[in-house]
């Protein structure tokens, strides 16, 4: 007697345990990707820049490198906002990124001249980069799915930050030193360039992203009428205490951190780069298992108030311990 339903094949039994539905795989696995590249290509960048920095520089100029970090994304953020508002946002995203590879390049051959301060550049420039590329997949990915597309496919699309910090840790830590640490900054580039190309692969076949991007950012409120919404939530308000404080314990313990990992490893940037590939990996899969692991269960134990002060309490724990200790084991609480 024939079934009285078809058999499911392969791809929609792991749709639906998946939770992604016809029409919908491509842009999800192309994001995930884009995704697992971008950070991928930010392991190996900042690793690179902390060795290169650390091995030309005394640590304690880092503050004021960190410092222009935040003047520069200021900057490039303010511009980005500027022409959001004049080209669509598939177009801004996909030339922006193929402006990186363009910089990256130049920086290669900077280093290849022996250009005097060239590593300085590349430290205050990842930085930015840093804060920008992770971003824009998920503006994309924003607009390619409607609310309750994103609901059910940015846990599956934010997989892909894993595997990419995973992979792009263990390539730095065990091919960088060999290869020499400005050769990953070509490595990166092949890795930006093929984002890019994915960011004009996925607005061409999402219906959603070639909608008429600057008509909805001038829809977006003011900062005047952000701050406004801030003051008034008591939980925004707290998520900004601690996003504030976080930051300022942070940039202390980079110091620190950074500072010892140039006295233990001697000032040799293919032992840091070694060193930074290896831990950033490891953090990120650490991290990825205490979310899937506690983070529900310390929300429900002690409730969003006390949990998001986890952060900031680890970092001041990590930065007291960093205090009376010159070893690098006791400031992984406060990084990772």
């Amino acid at each position: 007697m024939p079934d009285s339903e078809p058999r499911l094949g392969v791809r929609e039994r792991l749709g639906h345990s998946l939770g992604i539905r016809p029409g919908e795989w491509e842009s999800t696995l192309l994001l995930s990707l884009q995704l697992m590249l971008a950070i991928a290509a930010l392991v190996c960048l900042k690793s690179t820049a902390n060795a290169l920095f650390l091995a030309k520089f005394d640590p304690s100029r880092l503050p004021w490198f960190d410092l222009s970090i935040t003047a520069l994304v200021g900057l490039v953020v303010g511009v980005y906002l500027r022409l959001s508002n004049r080209v669509g946002l598939g177009l801004l995203i996909g030339t922006s990124q193929i402006f990186l590879v363009l910089n990256l390049l130049l920086f290669w051959l900077l280093f290849r001249w022996e250009v005097p301060f060239v590593t300085a550049l590349i430290y205050v420039w990842v930085g930015t980069f840093a804060i920008l590329i992770p971003g824009q997949v998920w503006t994309l990915a924003g607009t390619v799915f409607d609310t309750r597309q994103a609901k059910r496919l940015f846990s599956l699309i934010g997989s892909g930050s894993i595997v990419g910090a995973a992979v792009g840790g263990q390539f730095t830590s065990i091919l960088g030193p060999r290869m020499g640490a400005e050769n990953l900054l070509l490595v990166a580039m092949v890795l930006v360039l093929a984002c890019a190309s994915i960011v004009f692969r996925v607005t061409s076949v999402s219906p959603l992203s070639r909608e008429d991007a600057p008509a909805k950012a001038r829809e977006s409120t003011s900062l005047r009428q952000t701050f406004s919404e801030v003051r008034g939530s008591r939980y925004l308000s707290l998520i900004s205490t601690v996003l504030f404080l976080s930051t300022l314990v942070g940039t202390l313990v980079n110091y620190q951190f950074k500072a010892i990992a140039k006295t233990s490893f001697a000032g040799d940037p293919a032992e840091m780069l070694s060193f930074f590939g290896d831990f950033i990996g490891y953090i990120a899969v650490f991290s990825f298992l205490f979310h899937i692991l506690l983070s529900g269960r310390l929300l429900r134990w002690l409730g969003l108030g006390a949990t998001i002060f986890i952060l900031p309490t680890a970092l001041f724990l990590g930065s007291g311990a960093l205090l009376f200790s010159t070893a690098l084991g006791p400031g992984v609480p406060a990084l990772g």
